[in-house]
């Protein structure tokens, strides 16, 4: 039976510019991450297999050109991968059934030493990402 694609964002404001910012994103399974409509990078299969009964990679990406002041939308697709999908040779759903997806967003404001915090944890299946 086929499977879909889940496809997961959430929507957040920046009151002011912002001098740098870094997006931290991880999964169990895999995913493309998007900022603003437009992919974060252009790696394939984020953030790569591993045991995930050992360890939970994540992937650091500068998005400083993506954000903008006002509004913006985090979104992400997220696949099984090896975590939920099938691994050949270990058969499928090893490491659980569900894929998940965690982002944290940590944008450093102009002007200010002072660091800010956006976190965003999308589970597929839930309403747009809340």
């Amino acid at each position: 039976m086929p499977s879909f694609t889940p496809y997961v964002s959430k929507g957040f404001d920046l009151g002011k510019p912002v001098a740098r910012a870094r997006l931290f994103a991880t999964a169990l399974g895999l995913h493309e991450t998007y900022l603003n409509g437009s992919r974060v990078t252009d790696e394939r299969l984020a953030p790569g297999w591993t045991d995930y009964n050992k360890r939970l990679q994540y992937r650091v990406y500068d998005v400083t050109a993506k954000l903008r002041t006002g509004g913006n939308t985090l979104g992400a697709l997220v696949g099984n991968g090896w975590y939920s999908g099938s691994l050949g040779f270990a058969g499928s759903q090893r490491y659980g059934t569900r894929p998940w997806y965690s982002a944290r967003n940590r944008p450093r404001r102009c002007n200010s030493g002072t660091t800010s915090s956006t976190k965003s944890v999308m589970p597929p299946g839930s309403a747009a990402g809340t």
